[in-house]
């Protein structure tokens, strides 16, 4: 549900002739929400890492300044967060 929020807050503020048709939304909608259900399969910490990253952009030393965790323990948790959501995706 997050991850869908920030997906339709940006395409908000795209500008008319660059937003995309109807079917792309739908699409990337149904693709998020399988997204957010194979972030459910894990631990928050790398949830949270995960939609960091991927959605707020932050660097591995901004992530573990919030997570209170080291930069190397960020990458572990990226390196597990992003191959479970490929697995669950190509699943």
């Amino acid at each position: 549900a997050a991850l869908e929020a920030a997906y339709l807050e940006a395409l908000a503020c795209l500008p008319a002739p660059t937003a995309p048709s109807p079917e792309s939304v739908a699409l990337a909608v149904e693709t998020l929400q399988q997204l957010d259900q194979a972030l459910e399969g894990l631990p928050q910490a790398a949830r949270s890492a995960f939609i960091m990253a991927h959605i707020e952009e932050l660097t591995y030393a901004q992530i573990a300044e919030r997570l209170r965790i080291s930069p190397s323990t960020v990458k572990k948790y990226l390196i597990r967060a992003n191959a479970h959501c490929l697995f669950a995706l190509a699943a």
